[in-house]
């Protein structure tokens, strides 16, 4: 299909029938059932088209959980909406892609089970299928990969006490094929702000990395970028122009100018940044050595992150990490550690004349 050619089965390696029969029940299984020209057809099929985006490839599909013995939960069958996830990792020299499930009520509604157990909701409308992308075996055969970089740099940030997005593993099954190792993860948008936030996921702005095939820019998945996300934008350029305005520092977190009351005119100063979260955030880069976000080794732009705000002006922007496979001295590409020689601290200069990282279309957390 398109120049992809689909291998079905698992190949004969160095271990006996019993360990695979072992592994397979260690961990709870998804079941991913769709019709086959959904999934593979070379005109129509998400997989066969997984450059593609956006609700024109959204196919239906019925989503079941099977042995599912952790707390007694039980399992579930539901149907829903399921598209490819990701960045780079969609291209066709990369074979394993990830997935995006939508519980939408045109396929039955939203899904009513604790995913998470005790550690997150118990109603989700939608949710990622993520599997491992960079230093994997289906990416160049490359051997480092943990599976675990990415949901610890995601769990530093929890253990910070900051938002962050929970995962558990799953064997994944797709039309009755073994498809391998997935986890699920939360999505960082606006039903996510509503469920821990509160408020209306209505009210919500998610702004973000575009990703590699936007030319690394940033937009916004929820609301809009053109009206918090500016005024945070052209205030922090302000005071780099002019660091010692205090008042205007103190504004920005809905502060009168001691730093300590509210300000007194609310309406005009509605909270856009929290100090905190934003620090815990870069340090949880740092700490990682993460290197293909906002402070990326081959990109100084706008990649690989998530902010949300309600746009009530009660909270600044919370910024969530995300995607950091390339981390914890893993190799580049190159065969360089790019995690621990290359610096993360910064500051970065300019590396695109045409809209450098400073220009508002590539506004990050940097």
């Amino acid at each position: 299909m398109n120049g992809q050619v689909f291998r079905y089965g698992m190949s004969a390696g160095g271990v006996t029938s019993l360990e695979v029969s072992e592994a397979l029940q260690a961990i709870p299984t998804i079941s991913l059932v769709m019709e086959q020209d959904d999934f593979s057809s070379s005109a129509t099929g998400i997989y066969s088209n997984a450059m593609q985006r956006g609700r024109d490839w959204e196919r239906p599909a019925s989503i079941e959980l099977i042995n599912e013995n952790r707390q007694g939960l039980g399992q579930f069958q539901i149907d829903c909406g399921v598209r490819i996830r990701g960045g780079a990792s969609r291209a066709t020299n990369n074979p394993k892609h990830s997935f995006r499930l939508f519980f939408r009520d045109e396929y039955g509604g939203v899904l009513r089970y604790p995913i998470f157990q005790e550690e997150g909701p118990g109603r989700f409308e939608n949710l990622d299928l993520r599997t491992s992308q960079n230093y994997s075996w289906a990416w160049r055969n490359n051997f480092q990969n943990t599976f675990l970089r990415d949901i610890y740099g995601r769990d530093t940030l929890r253990d910070m006490g900051q938002l962050y997005t929970r995962s558990r593993y799953y064997h994944l099954y797709i039309n009755g094929v073994y498809w391998g190792l997935f986890m699920s993860q939360e999505r960082s948008e606006a039903s996510y702000g509503e469920t821990y936030l509160g408020g209306s996921e209505d009210d919500y702005d998610t702004i973000k990395a575009a990703g590699n095939t936007a030319n690394y820019t940033t937009e916004a998945a929820d609301g809009d970028m053109n009206g918090a996300w500016r005024d945070l934008w052209a205030a922090v350029r302000a005071l780099r122009a002019d660091p010692a305005d205090d008042a205007a520092y103190f504004a920005l977190q809905g502060l009168g100018p001691d730093g300590l009351s509210p300000h007194p005119d609310p309406a005009a100063n509605p909270v856009l940044f929290d100090v905190d979260n934003l620090a815990d955030y870069m340090l949880a880069i740092f700490f990682t050595g993460s290197f293909d976000g906002p402070l990326g080794h081959w990109v100084r732009a706008s990649n690989n992150w998530f902010a949300l705000r309600n746009r009530t002006g009660t909270h600044g922007f919370q910024f969530f990490a995300h995607d950091g496979e390339h981390s914890m001295g893993a190799r580049s590409e190159g065969g360089e550690l790019a995690g621990v020689s290359d610096d993360r601290v910064g500051p970065f200069g300019d590396l695109f004349t045409d809209r450098p990282p400073s220009a508002f279309d590539r506004s990050n957390p940097q």
